[in-house]
């Protein structure tokens, strides 16, 4: 079993593990579990923010997909 782990270092790198995170979500990549990490002094910028956000929404599609929940709620949507 591999460990794929994804590195993403200062604003450049969070902008590369977002751009990554789109094709592991259509399906690009490994089939095992994606590893993610973000270093970044500056937070001020926003890639960090908007590439957590990214991820964070991704899971929870996951989770949802994975308990027979297969619809998008677009009343309750954010």
């Amino acid at each position: 079993m591999a460990i794929n782990i994804l590195i993403g270092i200062g604003g450049t790198g969070a902008k590369i593990v977002e751009s990554a995170l789109y094709l592991l979500a259509a399906g690009v990549g490994p089939d095992d579990t994606v590893h993610v990490g973000l270093i970044d002094q500056d937070n001020s910028n926003g890639n960090v923010e908007r590439t957590e956000t990214l991820l964070n929404l991704i899971c929870e599609i996951q989770k949802e997909l994975a308990n027979g929940q297969n619809r998008l709620d677009w009343v309750n949507a954010r």
